[in-house]
């Protein structure tokens, strides 16, 4: 005789087995409710193997493509059971024809390949913030709302990357000058680094004031700190007394934190890429006075208004940032490089 799973439920409920805990593995009912209600336990083993094998996707979804620095709740969100397959289907092939047209147009994305919405995914470039915290400016750029947090659009990310990197490359082909600031903790050693394999100039303490609007006086620091790198390591600060040098010493370990990594800077930069808006307000109103245009990341809780290239990412994971920030690295060095070829 064979029972249906409801009555199976029903069973173990009265024999004090609660069969979906999530806490407890699924268990057999007793076996004298099986001899009693005559059910064949092959029958029963096939739905719970059944079971199983469901939870075991859900939780590989679940616990394995939001892999998101900041946002260890247990509202882990699966995009990949809420779109349907016609849609991820739609998706990749609108992926496919902005890649297409990009490289027949003879954009950055010939030299550069953009990420793939399952590896924008991975690194947690769709989480937002809370829903209260978010700019209503943003909507264009949020896709739905799940568990109080903001999911944004990888759709438009993958558009404002697109753009983003054809003008960095633009910018690096005309043997321009591009300034990378994030003063943001988790963001510092990744635009140090990849600033410094760009050779770009970049700020990750704290902005300059006056940078693009007084930029005569903020250049004398920094001709003042070139100065005193070049008598140190030629050995001319070796003349003055034990004092002065500790003090020569403290100088420069004072202008090597604001303004060591603008390095040879000698004008306004063509461009600036800002990784936190929030943090770097003074840096974007000094560029808007000075015309000079605006990249970096738009998150829930920014005003796109702000950016003249956005890029709708997160801002707090380190992965969003390691993946946006070196592929607009690759984006300028494939600028250079053409721009070498050139001359």
């Amino acid at each position: 005789m064979r029972t249906c799973l409801p009555c199976l439920r029903q069973i173990n409920r009265q024999a004090g087995i609660n069969s979906l805990d999530p806490v407890s593995p699924l268990r057999f009912a007793r076996d004298d409710i099986y001899i009693d209600a005559g059910i064949n336990r092959l029958s029963y083993l096939t739905y719970v193997i059944n079971f199983g094998k469901l939870l075991s996707v859900i939780l590989l979804i679940n616990f394995s493509y939001f892999p998101g620095d900041n946002y260890n709740t247990p509202h882990k969100i699966s995009l990949f059971l809420e779109l349907s397959k016609n849609k991820m289907e739609s998706r990749g092939r609108k992926e496919k024809n902005m890649n297409k047209s990009t490289t027949a147009s003879g954009g950055s994305a010939a030299s550069v390949k953009m990420p793939t919405i399952l590896e924008l995914l991975e690194a947690g470039v769709h989480f937002g913030h809370q829903k209260g915290r978010w700019h209503p400016k943003m909507k264009p750029y949020i896709f739905t709302e799940r568990a109080g947090v903001h999911i944004i659009d990888l759709e438009q990310t993958l558009v404002g990357l697109e753009k983003a990197a054809n003008f960095l490359h633009n910018v690096a082909q005309k043997d321009g000058v591009v300034l990378f600031v994030g003063t943001k903790k988790q963001g510092q050693a990744i635009i140090k680094k990849y600033a410094e394999a760009m050779g770009m100039p970049y700020i990750i303490e704290r902005w300059i004031g006056g940078l693009f609007t007084n930029f005569s006086n903020v250049g004398k620091l920094v001709k003042k700190y070139r100065k005193l790198i070049e008598e140190t390591q030629s050995g001319a600060l070796a003349k003055y007394t034990k004092k002065e040098q500790v003090d020569f010493n403290k100088e420069i370990e004072r202008l090597h934190r604001f303004v060591g990594g603008l390095g040879d800077l000698r004008k306004i930069p063509e461009a600036v890429f800002i990784l936190d808006a929030k943090k770097e307000k003074t840096a974007i109103i000094e560029a808007r006075k000075k015309g000079v245009p605006v990249v970096g990341f738009c998150d829930s809780n920014i005003n796109p208004e702000l950016f003249d290239y956005p890029i709708p990412a997160n801002d707090d994971a380190v992965k969003s940032i390691n993946l946006i920030v070196g592929l607009m690295s690759q984006a300028i060095l494939a600028g250079k490089a053409k721009q070498e070829k050139t001359q």
